[in-house]
């Protein structure tokens, strides 16, 4: 005869907790169909040529301002 260990309690969230989570979902949704429509077009038309594009630099320290004001 097999033991069948019980599957782990979960503790409950609240309904703002569920909320923030969904929000959180969404966003995380939402960049993960960005990030997959950029694939797209390089996959269909090539890399974008240097002078086309920003330097990392300059998208990291926005990015960095961006964590600063949240």
């Amino acid at each position: 005869m097999t033991t069948h260990d019980a599957p782990p309690v979960r503790e409950p969230v609240s309904e703002d907790e569920a909320d923030a989570l969904r929000a959180l979902a969404a966003k995380e949704r939402d960049r993960a169909a960005t990030l997959a429509g950029v694939l797209e077009d390089v996959a269909l038309n090539g890399l974008p040529a240097p002078e086309e594009c920003r330097p990392w630099e300059e998208i990291r320290e926005e990015h960095f301002r961006r964590l600063a004001g949240e």
